[in-house]
């Protein structure tokens, strides 16, 4: 017979025997864990929170949904492309690949997270906790964000998302004056036609509206 699903939780088991190649759903949530078998091929979603992991198997491609918090996790490896869902809380990660485009919920509260890798774009709406954790700096986010950083060392975020909301509210933008993580250059101000070519803005020289303009490194 073919096995595509297979619920395992709230038991006692300290190790699972080899899975079928049909298996696509795992939960295997609850139990006393510590190392998990190779992950069939075909699976799309792994719920193993609860047990006492200290690594992870190869992700396969096709995995889209994975909880492995409560763990003792301090790595969780290379992330399939298909991942759409990662609850990661209550482990020990010091590091953290890049997450793949398509993941919209990342969390990662309570980890020994430093640092976090930058995003992969175009990133997809995401909402990211990374609350309790050691951070010290956030790399450049992407569009469309909803972020904790409440409890990490976190004093400003280096870009405004056009779509953000952050925990703490009050979180400015980073400068030289409150952060010693890398600043992100950024250019603003308006173009116009300088009929005079005096090199400055006159109060009769309007705006000119919907200019394109290229950066090279000349």
């Amino acid at each position: 017979n073919t096995i595509i699903t297979l619920f395992c939780g709230n038991n006692l088991l300290t190790s699972l025997p080899n899975l079928p190649d049909s298996l696509e759903i795992l939960g295997c949530e609850k139990n006393q864990i510590s190392v998990l078998p190779p992950l069939p091929p075909k699976i799309s979603q792994l719920t193993a929170q609860y047990n006492s992991l200290i690594q992870l198997p190869v992700l396969p491609d096709s995995l889209s949904y994975l909880d492995v918090s409560y763990n003792q996790l301090t790595s969780l490896g290379s992330f399939p492309a298909r991942l759409e869902t990662l609850i990661a809380n209550n482990n020990n990660l010091t590091t953290i690949e890049s997450l793949p485009a398509r993941v919209n919920n990342a969390n990662l509260r309570y980890n020994d997270l430093v640092t976090l890798p930058g995003f992969n774009q175009p990133q997809t709406s995401l909402v990211l906790n990374v609350r309790d954790n050691p951070l010290n700096c956030l790399p450049y986010l992407p569009n469309k964000i909803t972020m904790d950083v409440r409890f990490t060392n976190v004093t400003c975020i280096p870009n405004k998302p056009p779509i953000s909301t952050f925990n703490p509210p009050t979180i400015g933008l980073c400068d030289t004056a409150n952060t010693i993580c890398p600043l992100y250059p950024k250019l603003s101000g308006n173009f116009y036609y300088d009929a005079n070519q005096n090199g400055i803005k006159d109060a009769s020289e309007q705006p000119l509206p919907f200019v394109t303009f290229s950066i090279d490194s000349g």
